[in-house]
């Protein structure tokens, strides 16, 4: 378990204010922790303008899954897996296309995929847009 009062206020209040909704906590919780799976998620999907740290390797994948130029992506079809991120303690190491991302994912059923690289399970909810 990970005791939230070591990180810094903003960052503590949005966290209190996502697991009172997650767990319909009372208004004034006094401690609220996370194990730490869970926080690294949380603090990763906070908000579009809190990006995770990109690799300086971050490979592009189109929708075809060959690796490509990053101009061969148009910045509003950059998308990531939250999953994978946590994989790699928050890096991100590739960048796909987001229609090729939600093809994949609709081929293999529409719930639930194994990322086409590094075979972790993910689902829709873990399609992050990026922008880089």
């Amino acid at each position: 378990m990970v005791n939230l009062s070591a990180l810094p206020r903003s960052e503590l209040l949005k966290s209190v204010r996502l697991a009172r909704e997650e767990r319909n906590l009372p208004r004034d919780p006094k401690i609220v922790t996370l194990t730490d799976e869970q926080l690294r998620n949380k603090l990763l999907v906070l908000s579009e303008s809190n990006t995770p740290s990109v690799s300086k390797n971050v490979k592009f994948i189109n929708s075809n899954f060959t690796e490509v130029n990053k101009n061969n992506i148009q910045r509003s079809k950059r998308v990531y897996i939250v999953d994978e991120a946590l994989q790699t303690n928050g890096v991100v190491k590739r960048v796909y296309n987001k229609d090729g991302i939600i093809k994949w994912l609709n081929s293999k059923g529409g719930k639930m995929a194994k990322s086409p690289f590094t075979r972790v399970n993910f689902s829709r909810s873990s399609i992050v847009k990026i922008d880089i």
